[in-house]
């Protein structure tokens, strides 16, 4: 039985310029995370929990706008790569 190595150097070639594109979209949204997370553990740590309602109110507003952004940024990374990289086409 005689083997294509020129099909599986290309389908190899292929997968490792795949996975490089998954690595390169990915790399700007997790550094835009991990500066919106460091700015909102700033933001809770400098705060004054002194007055509760003040309190209550913080973090109900900390809480939903990570939600929402976790919930955004998993959508739009999702779609960004699976564009980029040809596993998802509109």
């Amino acid at each position: 039985m005689k083997f294509d190595f020129d099909f599986l150097k290309d389908r190899y070639d292929y997968e490792l310029k795949r996975k490089d594109q998954i690595t390169a979209a990915l790399t700007l949204p997790v550094g835009i995370l991990i500066a919106l997370g460091a700015a909102m553990a700033a933001m809770a740590r400098s705060f004054s929990y002194t007055d509760g309602y003040l309190t209550w109110c913080f973090l109900l507003s900390l809480g939903s706008a990570a939600v929402s952004f976790f919930s955004v940024w998993s959508t739009s990374a999702v779609l960004t790569i699976g564009k980029r990289t040809g596993i998802y086409r509109c």
